[in-house]
Order: C-alpha cells, then sequence, then structure tokens
C-alpha cells in the first residue's frame, strides 16, 4: 500500500527497496498505488447512500477489497503529514473497511491479514510524534486490528527535512530489514 503521489520523493525510495526485498525473498505481492491508480478518498453522497448496507460504487473499492481478502500481510509506505495520515490513505480506510466486507465488530476475522508493517517518514521526530502530539500510528491500529491483524510494526523515519543523506541511506539499508521482519 502506498500513499504519496511523487515518484521522486523519500517514500518511493522506501517502497522500490521494500519491492527489492519481497523480490529477493520470493515473496508474491500486489502494489496498491492510491495515487498512480486515481483513487478518490472522498465519500460522496451518493456513495454514502449504499455505504451503511456496506455497499460501494467505485470499482476501485471492489478491487482493494480482492487484494486484502487474498494476503495474509500488509506493507504500508506513507508520509505523515500534519501528524497524520495522508488524506488519501485516511479516505481509503474510510471507503474499503466496510462492515461484513474486510471488518467485522461481532468476528475480526474476515480477511487473512495477520502482520502489517507501517514505513513512514514525518517533518517531526519520532519521539514527538508519540510524545508531545497524538501519536498517528496509534489512530491506525484500530482499522488495521480489525480487519484481523494481530501484529503491527511500525518504522518512522523522523526529522527528514533536517536530516543528510548518510542518515536517508541508513534508513534505506534498514528496510530490506523491516520487511524481513514483517514475513
Amino acid at each position: 500500500m502506498y500513499a504519496h503521489p511523487w515518484d521522486g520523493s523519500f517514500n518511493h525510495a522506501v517502497l522500490e527497496e521494500t519491492i527489492k526485498t519481497l523480490k529477493q525473498n520470493g515473496q508474491e505481492y500486489t502494489l496498491i498505488d492510491l495515487n498512480k491508480d486515481g483513487f478518490n478518498p472522498v465519500l460522496t453522497e451518493s456513495e454514502l447512500s449504499v455505504y451503511g448496507k456496506s455497499g460501494y460504487k467505485d470499482p476501485l473499492v471492489d478491487k482493494y477489497i480482492k487484494i486484502l481478502k487474498a494476503t495474509d500481510k500488509i506493507v504500508f509506505v506513507f508520509p505523515i503529514w500534519w501528524i497524520g495520515a495522508p488524506a488519501i490513505l485516511k479516505g481509503f480506510f474510510d471507503k474499503v473497511f466496510l462492515k461484513d466486507k474486510i471488518i467485522s465488530f461481532e468476528n475480526p476475522s474476515m480477511t487473512k491479514v495477520k502482520k502489517a508493517l507501517l514505513l513512514t517518514t514525518s517533518e517531526l521526530t519520532t519521539d514527538a510524534l508519540v510524545n508531545e502530539f497524538t501519536d498517528p500510528i496509534r489512530v491506525l491500529n484500530y482499522p488495521i486490528k480489525s480487519m484481523g491483524a494481530k501484529e503491527i510494526l511500525w518504522h518512522n523515519f523522523g526529522n527528514i527535512i533536517l536530516s543528510e543523506e548518510p542518515e536517508r541511506v541508513d534508513y534505506l539499508n534498514n528496510v530490506s530489514g523491516f520487511v524481513e521482519e514483517l514475513l
């Protein structure tokens, strides 16, 4: 799951390293690139008219539901902007995590997903995110756990704006280990 609009970003380099590691480990994967897919994160009036019955009108929602039901592990790569996930990722949870399709309040195992890895970047340090502000990952734990994930791993590259190239290279070198920890 990739939620960044620019292929020249550090997040894209993290995505590329993630894919490289998956391939090196013989792991099959399906990439959901929300921006490249043209996913619209806004729930329209028309969509909300069927939402309460677990319905949807966006054909991408059907595609994403099928992908989520077929996987047992998921990797999210995204920036933390303004102490939260990008709107496109929040909209993904809003539109795709439908009752009795991906989540169930009675039976939390609507998918086979057991583990999730979140690889993020932020302008703030990780310590500041967690201790001075509302931890943005804690907010995402609920939808991820709601689809059955028992283990959520998070690795953030904080203070990215002030980072130097050696620090960024070091983080990228660690991405393979983070991915292998998920596998």
